[in-house]
């Protein structure tokens, strides 16, 4: 794990994984954890996406590995946000394609706002956008964790994140160990900030293309408050909760065309053919939802419903033809 400071002196921790044929230049993939978590709930991505990409996870500042601020280091949105930018200024990286869970889908979508020009294209999982509509009582989550402290209060609160009956025990167990490492003091500043947040009047700025991925039940947000950001950003993909590690790479496989170069015939029925067959998703699985399982893959089933891997592999197979990523 490597480190940087940013420019208020904060020492945040990433890892890199690149798996790509050393001989080529392969773009960069960022993925941010949802709270309570750390960049190590992101495990089972690295061996589905950093065989195409340079996959990057950040510990968000407070969370993992990062430094905890101190009270007097202001706590704001546009700071997570520019957390990302420094990140990827330090790893010399112009633009990257960036995908976040839950509390890290709302600071990637900020990132999009406020970066258009950086950000090649946005994935989306389990989040609206932002929580100021939600149901989320902040002061009854900071008692209840000072109370028991994260890993009770996370223990006490499991069931409503996954389903316990389908579920491996030993990951639910990791799972509580390793959230419960993050300090109860910085959430008791992250979470009220989280709840003020609401990005509705600014979704018309991201520009790239975005893929939402939305659970079928949400304890905490309507589907109403998701509907939102189909109805607001230009190209956003809406899709339910299945393979989601596939729906990540197919997204960004299909925003990969030659600059100005729009999609063939047989992409354009790839991508229609694509979202007749999700249409409709959001409505079939039951999940929890303030976890999303792209933050915990363990809790996928094998059969889940998954979406075709052709456009994806034959996308691969012209960037390996063409000796780039």
């Amino acid at each position: 794990m490597d480190h940087f400071s940013t420019s208020d002196g904060v020492r945040l921790a990433y890892v890199v994984d690149d798996f790509t044929d050393p001989w080529t230049s392969p773009e960069t993939l960022v993925l941010l954890h949802a709270a309570m978590g750390s960049s190590r709930r992101l495990y089972a991505w690295v061996p589905k996406l950093a065989r195409d990409f340079r996959v990057v996870r950040l510990d968000l500042r407070g969370h993992g590995r990062s430094e905890v601020p101190g009270e007097s280091v202001p706590l704001t949105l546009p700071r997570l946000a520019r957390d990302v930018i420094e990140l990827i200024e330090h790893l010399g990286v112009d633009t990257i394609h960036l995908a976040g869970s839950s509390a890290g889908a709302i600071i990637s979508m900020k990132v999009a706002i406020d970066y258009p020009d950086r950000i090649l294209t946005l994935a989306d999982f389990a989040s609206t956008p932002g929580l100021k509509p939600s149901n989320v009582d902040a002061g009854r989550w900071i008692a209840h964790i000072q109370r028991r402290g994260v890993r009770g209060f996370l223990a006490d609160t499991i069931a409503d994140r996954f389903d316990l009956a389908r579920v491996d025990p030993r990951f639910v167990e990791w799972f509580l160990d390793e959230s419960g490492k993050t300090s109860a003091e910085w959430l008791a500043r992250f979470v009220p900030l989280m709840r003020t947040l609401d990005l509705t009047d600014d979704l018309a700025k991201i520009r790239c293309p975005m893929l939402a991925v939305v659970p079928d039940h949400d304890p905490i947000s309507s589907m109403a408050q998701y509907e939102v950001l189909r109805d607001r950003i230009a190209h956003c993909e809406q899709a339910g909760d299945g393979r989601v590690l596939d729906r990540v790479a197919d997204h960004v496989e299909l925003v990969r065309l030659e600059p100005g170069r729009s999609p063939d015939v047989d992409e354009e029925q790839d991508l229609e053919d694509r979202r007749d067959e999700h249409r409709g998703d959001v409505d079939r699985r039951a999940r929890p939802v303030e976890e999303h399982p792209v933050a915990h893959p363990a809790a996928v089933p094998e059969d889940a419903p998954g979406r075709p891997q052709r456009l994806r592999r034959d996308a691969r197979d012209r960037r390996r033809g063409e000796g780039r990523h």
